[in-house]
């Protein structure tokens, strides 16, 4: 088979798939006329537009070899049917992580740069017939300023989306955000990559559109998970830095006004590895100082409490859930937890969990994933094996088939 045959094979199929992927977004049902589900099909009919547009790119490519024809006027409808999809990922992609964030004028002003900037390029090289290359390398830098500013304003929310989700949930909830940070990445880095595609040859364009439909397939796929948490995520995502101002000025009045000192020998002045938990790091500055307890402030101590009853196995816990249980509010436990621990919430959790996984497994090295799974409060076992990797380094596997060579089973 011959490269130009290999390139109509792909670029074929990048046209079906393109089409087929655009039906099943545009006519993906919603389950509630609510806020977060609005927000939603939105997402999906701009990822469906997204795929059509690709479309519409592999149908042009097919018929025009743009290896051999080089003028400014293709060039600059291929860089405006990139920046059609670009722009579109950004009003798609920035409402899952940050739903208060894009307004109408923003949209309208992306718009009015979008649109006077291609029709103006397009009129002039396609209608005019004008070929200079300054028109195609204008408009390849304003595609990818007005693109890349918004890449860079996506990277900033997805931050803070997962900071506001890791103080709020120890566990599932923001694995169906998680996707979009890889998801947004593979599709900005195609759109982007067009302003180099116009000068590529056609094995580097199969390439680019191979990847293409395998990125808008998980990106169906992921746009369907994050529908079954939709609503519960928005809830999460609307704590904005305002709210948070206002609750700590509240938790200030009542006199949580900061987190309490802790003592020289405290577990935060003690380093932790990844191989270290934080309840093993707990039993030995037990065994190293007796009067450990003693010098704790009493939220460490009832923290401490908590940590022996194995607390962290609740599925679902929240922050909420410590506080009520110490006896303090959300806002001083994560304070608590990110002084003391310098960890996160979720890391503070999951360094638990994975420390509980791991005795169980030196107990008994052939229990199952699913009982784990149940037993250490994960939402699954691919979920739990993941964050044992994360943190550990090594695969569940590896770690059971250690503990079998160092009994030499």
């Amino acid at each position: 088979m011959t490269l130009d045959n290999v390139y109509t094979v792909i670029l074929s199929g990048a046209v079906f798939a393109s089409v087929g992927l655009a039906t099943i977004l545009y006519r993906t049902d919603i389950v509630a006329d609510t806020v977060p589900f609005r927000i939603l099909k939105r997402s999906k009919i701009l990822a469906g537009n997204i795929a059509m547009v690709t479309a519409v790119l592999s149908l042009i490519l097919l018929n025009v070899d743009i290896t051999a024809a080089r003028t400014v006027g293709l060039k600059c409808l291929m860089l405006s049917l990139f920046y059609a999809m670009g722009i579109q990922w950004c009003w798609m992609v920035i409402p899952l992580v940050a739903p208060d964030y894009l307004t109408r004028n923003m949209v309208k002003r992306d718009a009015i740069v979008f649109l006077s900037s291609v029709l103006l390029t397009n009129i002039i090289t396609n209608v005019l017939g004008f070929e200079n290359a300054f028109i195609g390398i204008l408009l390849s830098v304003v595609f990818v300023a007005h693109c890349g500013y918004w890449v860079i304003k996506f990277g900033k929310l997805y931050r803070r989306a997962m900071f506001n989700l890791e103080e709020e949930y120890s566990d599932y909830i923001f694995l169906y955000i998680d996707w979009t940070y890889d998801a947004s990445l593979a599709v900005i880095v195609f759109s982007l990559s067009g302003v180099l595609l116009c000068y590529s040859d056609k094995i580097m364009i199969a390439v680019f559109f191979l990847f293409a439909v395998l990125a808008y397939c998980y990106v169906v796929q992921s746009l369907n998970k994050y529908q079954i948490h939709a609503e519960r995520l928005y809830l999460g995502l609307k704590k904005t830095e305002e709210e948070r101002k206002s609750e700590i000025a509240r938790n200030t009045r009542n006199g949580f006004v900061s987190v309490p000192p802790v003592s020289n020998d405290s577990v935060a002045d003690k380093p932790q590895t990844k191989s270290e938990d934080v309840a093993s790091v707990y039993q030995k500055q037990e065994s190293e100082d007796k009067n450990t307890v003693e010098e704790e402030s009493p939220i460490a101590q009832r923290m401490r409490k908590w940590i022996e009853e194995e607390g962290y196995l609740q599925p679902g816990l929240t922050l909420n859930d410590i506080a009520d249980k110490i006896g303090t509010n959300r806002t001083y436990v994560s304070r608590f937890i990110n002084s003391t621990y310098q960890n996160t919430f979720f890391e503070f959790i999951a360094d638990l969990r994975v420390g509980k996984i791991k005795k169980m497994l030196m107990e008994d090295p052939e229990r199952e994933l699913e009982y784990l799974s149940n037993t250490c409060g994960f939402s699954s076992s691919s979920h739990m094996s993941s964050t044992f990797k994360k943190i550990t380094g090594e695969t569940l596997n590896e770690f059971r088939n250690k503990i079998k060579r160092e009994r030499g089973e």
